[in-house]
């Protein structure tokens, strides 16, 4: 909106000092009136009505509308600016917290990881220095031992996290996620507008991302709940395990990508 105002103001600016250059030619003795004639020489009458315009309060009021319209304008880019810088900030801290979510995700326990997703996981925690500030205070212990693992010792972590998703499995360990949410963009999408199409094309992307990883957690809860149903037969008992298991290998490798794509988002965001 404010760029319209401009526009309209610098028109107006042009019109002013066109109409005040046009006026430097008038001469005020062309409006006396002869002794001999009583009329006003053409033209002159018309040019003498414009300069007393002129030099009357019009231009005064003119000037004042025309920075009033600057004024406005430069007073609306403020507040938006201010309101974008607010947003930027409170949505870098959700999806920060949130990342850490998507990073446990990826090593989900039930599924099959390889160094990458080790080694994505160990960048992004000491990047974005994901302490216990962030994640919840249950998993510190843990998770610090993680943060703090050597290159050495992937390896290792790789081939226990398969170890472990093998004896769950004998023991019919299964496992429900809580679903990710963005409390505090959903709640203020209608600011999206402010923000660049290059951001806003990108966070809309991440929420689709998001969306769809709560729809593998969807599933994952339902397989889980079916587990427990003793109406079901044994093969659709197999049948759901199954799927269970693979829909945990999909929210895994999605999880990944989708991690990757916030914090290269957020990355530009931080201070």
């Amino acid at each position: 909106m404010y760029k319209n105002h401009i526009c309209l103001a610098i028109i107006l600016i042009c019109l002013t000092t066109t109409f005040c250059f046009s006026s430097d030619n008038y001469d005020p003795n062309a409006l006396r009136l002869s002794a001999n004639n009583s009329t006003v020489p053409s033209g002159t009458a018309e040019d003498g009505i414009w300069a007393k315009v002129l030099s009357s309060k019009f231009v005064d009021i003119l000037f004042g509308f025309i920075l009033g319209l600057i004024s406005a304008c430069f007073i609306d880019y403020l507040r938006t600016r201010r309101k974008a810088k607010r947003f930027r900030h409170a949505a870098y801290i959700e999806l920060k917290q949130m990342l850490f979510e998507m990073l446990i995700y990826t090593i989900h326990p039930d599924s099959i990881i390889d160094k990458e997703k080790v080694q994505l996981l160990l960048d992004l925690m000491n990047k974005f220095n994901l302490n216990e500030e962030v994640f919840p205070t249950e998993n510190n212990e843990g998770y610090e031992k993680l943060k703090n693992m050597s290159q050495e010792n992937i390896d290792c972590f790789v081939s226990a996290h398969k170890l472990l998703k093998e004896q769950r499995r004998r023991e019919n360990k299964m496992m429900t996620l809580k679903k990710l949410n963005c409390i505090f963009i959903s709640h203020n999408i209608e600011t999206l507008p402010i923000l660049s199409i290059q951001y806003t094309s990108r966070l809309l992307n991440i929420l689709r991302r998001i969306d769809a990883i709560n729809s593998y957690i969807e599933r994952i809860d339902f397989a889980f709940k079916k587990t427990f149903d003793g109406s079901i037969s044994t093969q659709n008992h197999d049948n759901i395990v199954l799927d269970y298991y693979s829909d945990c290998q999909c929210l895994s490798d999605f999880a990944k990508k989708t991690a990757k794509e916030v914090a290269d988002f957020i990355a530009k965001w931080r201070k």
